[in-house]
């Protein structure tokens, strides 16, 4: 997390719902991208001016189905809805099962001989549920945010653009960026270009209310 704004206090949430295990020496994904100790959330409280907020960054795992991921998610929200501070939430939360890739976990990418059964993405209940031409973003929203939850978060980009694509297979909103309800109001944002990353990035100026 870079700030141009002081940063006050610093820490880590291990997100504690393991939907895959990095430690298995069978497994192709563990031996070419290990992730040592599991997903995690950075915290960091920032001061802006005489106020003060508290910004969570994690990147969500990509190896399951929406249901691994909205239980990493749910953990991050219920810290932040014990900080008295306005807070916001963003990072890539790897919401990609949808299209071709609902069937299929990253690793069986990778495994050719894994095609040809459902793997961790292709069991979870919720991607069955789905209508086809949903995507994941879109379950999102009516599970989290299509709601009165007036605690709750808010993302202004359009569920229907994308921040990845990788032709001619697959495109989807991965990246989020989620201010708490009542505590931030946006004034403008938009997504760039393909450049530094195969994501684009999202920029977006809020005010404090």
């Amino acid at each position: 997390v870079l700030s141009k704004y002081p940063i006050i206090a610093n820490g880590a949430i291990k997100l504690t719902t393991e939907t895959f295990n990095y430690s298995d020496p069978r497994s192709f994904f563990a031996q070419i991208a290990p992730i040592h100790g599991g997903r995690i959330a950075q915290k960091v409280k920032i001061k802006i001016g005489g106020r003060e907020i508290v910004v969570y960054n994690t990147h969500l795992e990509s190896i399951c189905g929406p249901s691994g991921r909205l239980a990493q998610y749910r953990q991050i929200k219920d810290d932040a809805e014990h900080e008295e501070d306005p807070a916001i939430i963003l990072g890539d939360f790897n919401t990609c099962g949808h299209g071709l890739a609902k069937w299929f976990s990253e690793e069986s990418i990778y495994s050719i001989k894994k095609w040809f059964r459902r793997t961790l993405a292709g069991n979870d209940p919720l991607l069955r549920a789905m209508k086809w031409r949903k995507t994941e973003a879109e379950l999102w929203d009516h599970l989290e945010f299509d709601n009165d939850d007036v605690d709750g978060f808010f993302d202004p980009f359009d569920r229907k653009e994308p921040t990845l694509r990788i032709r001619p297979f697959f495109k989807g909103k991965l990246d989020w960026t989620l201010f708490r309800k009542g505590e931030f109001q946006v004034n403008h944002n938009a997504i760039g270009p393909y450049g530094l990353s195969d994501h684009r990035p999202l920029i977006v100026q809020a005010q404090l209310l």
